[in-house]
């Protein structure tokens, strides 16, 4: 589905009257295969080493191990990086692609906020919202990055996302609101990393009387 859909794209592009850019069909991968290359090896044909690039990529969860494979140096030439990742809930549900461990997606996580920040974050509501260990987890994620050089500074987002120049992916249907550790925090500071469920019994208690909290907390136990 996803090459038919490219492949009408492309025909439609390469027919327009105002073509202003070219199109190879081939996806992205962490190595060479019949019908994908590696990121470094794309901008090489297009003799771009010496540019500064956006970098889009939605490649249904094989953006793990491109990522984790790149060489820091075609990772610096980003100016901004856009990617939808895929199967954080380590379930497996919505990715096309072998699935990632935990520490292989940790580690491209520190590998890119290295050296950019962390721009916006928008769930993508076709996909679920799980429950993992206690914490609430949005399973397929936009993501966008701004290379630290061009912005030296940054601080943490006291703002609730979505935000007003988000749009839900899925227009019929409720955004994913992202009010939870540790998309969201009211204060200057980080929010304590509580699970999602203690955080939302935390906000119970606060709400509720002693006596409602007490038989609350009775029911739970059993």
């Amino acid at each position: 589905m996803e090459q038919m859909c490219a492949s009408m794209t492309f025909q439609f592009l390469l027919h327009s009257k105002d073509l202003v850019l070219s199109f190879t069909q081939e996806g992205i991968s962490h190595e060479k295969t019949h019908n994908c290359d590696t990121c470094e090896s794309h901008i090489a044909r297009n003799s771009d080493q010496d540019k500064r690039i956006f970098l889009k990529m939605d490649v249904e969860g094989a953006e793990w191990l491109t990522f984790l494979n790149m060489p820091e140096k075609t990772l610096l030439q980003c100016n901004q990086i856009a990617v939808e990742v895929h199967d954080l809930s380590g379930l497996g549900i919505n990715t096309m692609c072998p699935k990632a461990s935990l520490e292989e997606k940790v580690a491209v996580m520190k590998k890119i906020t290295k050296h950019f920040h962390c721009w916006n974050v928008h769930a993508n509501n076709y996909a679920s919202m799980f429950i993992v260990d206690g914490y609430k987890v949005p399973d397929v994620m936009e993501m966008t990055f701004v290379n630290k050089k061009l912005h030296p500074g940054g601080k943490i987002a006291t703002e609730l996302f979505p935000t007003k120049y988000d749009q839900a992916c899925h227009a019929y249907m409720q955004d994913h609101i992202l009010d939870f550790w540790p998309f969201y925090s009211p204060q200057e500071i980080i929010a304590p990393k509580k699970p999602f469920i203690e955080q939302k019994f935390a906000h119970l208690k606060r709400s509720l009387s002693t006596r409602k909290w007490k038989y609350l907390r009775k029911r739970h136990a059993k």
